[in-house]
């Protein structure tokens, strides 16, 4: 069955562009290299910049669009990633393996996928709040779905990783520059936690 996402993925250009989330490069450039998880990679964007960094990289999605573009760039780039083309209930990986769990623009569903961090690893999250509905009626482009019920409240961001101490937690106003999708002023909430 056709996903919004196999048609923006079949595009020649990088939906989201090719350089890493910035709140995502900000967190991951202040840890040393060790192993990290990215779920729903989609082209492979962040995936390639914490290889080029020396990280360790396991990622998976379900799109073969995706998936065929994100290897296309690591090799550009000339960096080696685990990519499997899987959903998250199709993936295992050993509990408490991963330095690092990254879920950018990744459901909040998947924060049961916090299993997989060691004692002391960080998950770094940023996805859109549901205030984004009003950016997006200015600017179709600004990002995220147009149904407010798949968008996250503050509260629910809070419950998703009540099991982690965290170090940052806070909805913001910030302007993305991420390829053709996310393009313009966006509300988003950022969570940067330890286990």
């Amino acid at each position: 069955m056709a996903t919004i996402f196999d048609q923006i993925y079949k595009e020649e250009s990088y939906a989201y562009g090719t350089i890493p989330n910035l709140y995502f490069k900000e967190k991951l450039d202040a840890l040393s290299p060790g192993k990290i998880l990215l779920p729903a990679e989609g082209e492979g964007r962040n995936a390639v910049y914490a290889a080029s960094q020396g990280w360790d990289v396991y990622c998976f999605d379900n799109n073969q669009y995706g998936y065929y573009k994100a290897l296309k760039l690591a090799k550009e780039k000339q960096v080696d990633i685990n990519y499997e083309l899987k959903t998250a209930q199709e993936i295992q990986y050993d509990l408490s393996s991963f330095d690092v769990l990254a879920l950018i623009y990744t459901p909040l569903e998947h924060s049961d996928l916090i299993k997989y961090l060691k004692p002391q690893g960080h998950l770094i999250f940023e996805n859109f709040s549901k205030n984004q509905i009003q950016f997006h009626q200015v600017n179709a482009f600004s990002g995220g779905p147009r149904d407010a019920s798949l968008l996250y409240d503050y509260s629910l961001m809070q419950d998703a990783f009540k099991t982690l101490k965290a170090k940052e937690s806070y909805e913001t106003e910030i302007v993305l520059n991420e390829g053709i999708y996310h393009n313009g002023l966006s509300s988003v909430l950022r969570f940067y936690g330890v286990k």
